[in-house]
């Protein structure tokens, strides 16, 4: 695995960059940017809130958890995205703000069960017999 180290400049750089182009495609107040995070350091994104970043994104409760740890008490929102994993999501529940990609029923059963709180963003599949994750 290559990995691809930048600068809490570099990094708010680009962020500024999307947030403009979508601002000049008419989004700006309606859209939130998400900052992705797999593999970056916790020192790093703990630079980001100098430039007023709060959006960020995991993959892998593991990480989620351990950047969590490392900046308690930030205002920072986080995002599970991708796949995940239902014996995690209790894990994690009191810490993330949005749920992206639920893609069963299964999963949505756990978050109301354990009283989850954020925001659930249904990943659905209009598909028929494919094979593909989502809710019918």
């Amino acid at each position: 695995m290559v990995h691809i180290m930048i600068t809490a400049q570099q990094a708010f750089d680009n962020y500024s960059d999307v947030v403009e182009r979508i601002n000049a495609a008419g989004g700006a107040g309606s859209t939130r940017v998400v900052v992705v995070t797999k593999t970056i350091p916790s020192s790093l994104i703990d630079d980001f809130s100098s430039y007023g970043i709060a959006d960020f994104g995991e993959n892998y409760a593991s990480e989620l958890l351990e950047k969590v740890n490392y900046l308690r008490g930030s205002n920072f929102r986080w995002h599970m995205i991708g796949a995940l994993q239902s014996r995690t999501i209790p894990i994690i529940g009191e810490y993330v703000d949005t749920w992206q990609s639920v893609s069963r029923y299964k999963e949505l059963d756990i978050l109301s069960k354990n009283a989850i709180s954020g925001k659930i963003l249904l990943q659905v599949n209009l598909s028929i017999g494919d094979g593909r994750n989502g809710i019918s």
